[in-house]
């Protein structure tokens, strides 16, 4: 793909994720620029405008930066005036379309729950099994922050204090739940996995 448009929210974190498309098309190919790119205000009240100047481009792949019933309308408006686009979104997007759901995938920041050849996938799914709770990929990010808070309360010694938890939590570099976490740096990240899934039309997730 090599047309792509960009929508996002009219903020401060939406005009750096526009940067960051534009930064990483142009350092893989000298001057390749986003066909168009529209900001969507927060209220959503001008994401049916923002859809028609993305649709006018015709980009083959929309990558949004957007959340709730913005990126419906945006969604809506684009494929009825005729574009088909692929789109890329945050994994809230999924959710909001319900079963409007067009050629779509999502980033996710934990591994793909329903992984057969994935040990702690199979750990996850069975303590879901034993508390009848639902496999899903919240409910999977949830169990892995869970693992890095018991972790680094491990490491925080016998009696815990905030002061040690942060300083423990500082200072992990190890591998917790499937994920190699790191809080050394300056960042509170802790882990740089994305990966992107397909949603069918269903809602169901396709790796």
């Amino acid at each position: 793909m090599s047309r792509v448009a960009v929508a996002h929210l009219d903020n401060p974190g939406g005009k750096e994720v526009l940067a960051s498309v534009r930064a990483a098309m142009q350092a893989k190919s000298a001057g390749a620029d986003v066909v168009a790119f529209a900001a969507v205000k927060n209220d959503g009240s001008n994401a049916a405008e923002a859809g028609k100047t993305l649709a006018a481009a015709k980009p083959q792949a929309v990558i949004m930066f957007l959340a709730g019933p913005p990126t419906v309308e945006l969604i809506k408006t684009m494929t009825a005036d005729g574009s088909a686009p692929s789109f890329y979104g945050l994994s809230s997007v999924a959710k909001a379309l319900g079963d409007k759901m067009p050629s779509l995938s999502v980033a996710q920041v934990v591994h793909y729950p329903w992984g057969e050849a994935d040990s702690v996938a199979h750990s996850f799914r069975d303590q879901c099994a034993a508390a009848k709770a639902v496999v899903s990929y919240a409910a999977f990010e949830g169990w892995v922050n869970a693992h890095a808070m018991m972790e680094g309360l491990r490491r925080s010694g016998a009696n815990p204090t905030r002061e040690s938890l942060h300083a423990a939590m500082r200072s992990m570099k190890a591998r917790v739940a499937g994920l190699e976490l790191d809080y050394t740096g300056n960042s509170s990240t802790g882990s740089r996995f994305v990966e992107l899934v397909h949603v069918r039309p269903n809602g169901t997730y396709l790796r």
